[in-house]
């Protein structure tokens, strides 16, 4: 959520933006997760039906999730149950999932969502051993704060605590003795958590203005340099803090520091948003100014918003799935139409 009326959220094959209570999206549309009614693409920001009233939105791996009046909708791929409801079918347009009406956040995963309403957490779709589980309340606390899904596992904060939940195969869960985990359980000891971001089997979360950083490492994604290859607990991303954002995608990562915007691990695709499109190991300042408001990323694509408008550059977000060195772009360009 920015600190401007515009909040984005880019996953691997389309981008979500809710401006002054309205809903948009572009991207690829071949699972309905834009939302139109159609399975087609969309190169710039389409409004979603004529409702105003939306407050969040999530993109996930191919589905959708939104908040309208505190009211939950879902739309887009369902194979495991990540829209929340049991017909496994695509949704092409927004549907109600749950009236709430104190829905607060999304966020929508690979195969999996989670919200949260009346600080109460809420997860649902793929979980263990391939169950698809409808939608369900965590634990019974109500004072949550945040929360991120990733490809196969979930973080959250409550009280300024770190939780993590799912597999951890690579360590993305940040409890270096546990194979994999289906319930909250707490990262560390610290009670200073502000911001999470769930990548496919990676980390990142901010304390006290640190950026931490766990997880599967490969392509540098943690922003540790030649770090091991997974990082089982949290570490701090370099001695720097003023760290007030941070998302990552597939195998990049964005995050912002006293304004300024860093980004490192691949870029090939050019999400890094660079005049070179080579790995970076360490956070590296993109440049444009100190005055950005808040980041996301998805897949191969990158995004920051200031003063109430949106720049993007990475791979082709219509062909999310399909390498094109000609179409993708380099550095931050500003989306029109929003």
């Amino acid at each position: 959520m920015s600190k401007t009326n515009l909040n984005v959220s880019i996953g691997p094959s389309h981008v979500l933006a809710v401006k002054d209570g309205q809903l948009w999206a572009w991207g690829d549309g071949s699972n309905g997760q834009l939302g139109l009614g159609d399975d087609r693409a969309r190169s710039v920001p389409t409004r979603v039906g004529g409702f105003s009233g939306w407050s969040d939105a999530s993109a996930g791996g191919e589905h959708s999730l939104g908040i309208r009046e505190g009211q939950l909708f879902s739309w887009g791929w369902n194979s495991f149950g990540q829209l929340g409801i049991s017909d496994m079918r695509r949704q092409m347009t927004p549907i109600l999932i749950d009236e709430g009406p104190d829905w607060e956040a999304v966020s929508a995963g690979w195969f999996q969502s989670a919200g949260i309403a009346g600080g109460k957490l809420y997860t649902w779709g793929l979980c263990k051993d391939g169950e698809k589980a409808p939608l369900k309340q965590v634990g019974e606390e109500s004072d949550w704060e945040a929360v991120s899904a990733g490809g196969n596992h979930i973080l959250a904060i409550r009280a300024g605590e770190l939780y993590a939940f799912g597999h951890n195969a690579s360590g993305q869960l940040g409890l270096p003795d546990v194979e994999s985990c289906y319930a909250p359980t707490r990262v560390g000891e610290h009670s200073d958590w502000t911001h999470v971001s769930a990548g496919p089997s990676h980390s990142f979360g901010i304390r006290a203005g640190k950026l931490f950083a766990w997880g599967l490492n490969s392509k540098s994604r943690l922003g540790l340099g030649k770090e091991k290859f997974t990082i089982a607990l949290p570490l701090q991303v370099g001695k720097l803090s003023d760290w007030t954002d941070v998302k990552t995608g597939f195998a990049h990562t964005i995050a912002i520091r006293s304004g300024e915007i860093f980004t490192w691990g691949a870029g090939k695709e050019g999400q890094l948003g660079l005049s070179s499109v080579d790995l970076r190991e360490e956070p590296t300042a993109v440049g444009l100014g100190n005055d950005w408001e808040a980041v996301c990323a998805g897949g191969w694509h990158t995004g920051a918003i200031r003063s109430g408008k949106l720049y993007t550059w990475g791979r082709d977000i219509q062909t999310p799935y399909t390498y094109d060195e000609a179409a993708q772009k380099n550095t931050p360009e500003l989306v029109l139409g929003l």
